[in-house]
């Protein structure tokens, strides 16, 4: 009976060994994406807001707390990614300015332009991102960068145009944010949100016409009242002058006696 339990043991370790024996890795991965949100995630789920920090002061605020854990997992990456893993840098400049994270966005995307398959689009969002940044002077040049390509699709070249009108707006150069998306429509007459575009440009022109008008009539009435005022004080003078001329003439008979 011992016998048999002995057996019966080592068969259900046998067993046991078989079940716990970890499966054989691929050799070839399926390549995934640059998930943020999974990762800060699990930082986060390791992190106690509260906790002290590493110079043993009291973090400050929730806030405070997550950007300088947000910091702490940027080096993190930064350090993990090889110098020429442009893929996973850009799966990451993506999450960031999905997130709202633009700074971070353009700076990924920046190292990205180094890459010949991702420069292209690395060059169009940095622009976008610039745009929302408030920086449409860098906008453009990232956009006429992109726009240098050789070979560029038209439909590449449509909305890197579509881009750039709205840059060339948001600078306040009009007239070139008018040529530009006219080429858009030559390109792509359907081009989505074109029309949109153009109209809203319109109504920029006619509300700085306005402006300019408003301000050459307010000129105009600072330049009359000041003509006015000119001329109010030549008959003032005149009038002395007369009133002076006429005490003179008055005065010489009585010199003469």
């Amino acid at each position: 009976t011992n016998a048999e339990t002995d057996t019966d043991a080592s068969g259900d370790s046998s067993s046991g060994a078989e079940q716990t024996q970890p499966l054989a890795a691929s050799s070839e991965p399926e390549p995934a994406t640059f998930d943020l949100a999974a990762e800060l995630s699990d930082a986060l789920s390791d992190e106690d807001p509260n906790e002290s920090s590493r110079d043993g002061r009291l973090r400050g605020t929730e806030e405070e707390a997550f950007t300088s854990l947000f910091e702490d997992f940027k080096r993190g990456v930064s350090q993990t990614l090889d110098e020429g893993d442009y893929e996973t840098r850009y799966d990451l400049a993506i999450a960031y300015k999905e997130m709202g994270l633009l700074e971070d966005a353009i700076s990924a995307f920046q190292v990205c332009v180094a890459s010949p398959s991702r420069a292209l689009d690395s060059l169009q969002l940095m622009a976008q991102c610039q745009l929302e940044v408030g920086r449409p002077s860098d906008a453009i040049g990232h956009l006429q960068q992109a726009l240098s390509t050789e070979n560029l699709p038209t439909e590449r070249r449509a909305g890197l145009n579509f881009d750039l009108g709205r840059a060339f707006a948001a600078n306040g150069e009009v007239d070139r944010a008018r040529t530009t998306f006219e080429n858009v429509s030559e390109l792509d007459p359907s081009f989505p949100g074109v029309r949109e575009a153009v109209a809203a440009l319109l109504e920029q022109i006619n509300e700085s016409s306005q402006d300019r008008l408003a301000n050459m009539a307010a000129d105009a009435d600072d330049a009359f009242e000041t003509f006015d005022d000119l001329v109010a004080d030549a008959q003032a003078e005149q009038a002395a002058a007369q009133v002076a001329s006429g005490q003179g003439a008055a005065s010489e008979p009585e010199a003469a006696f």
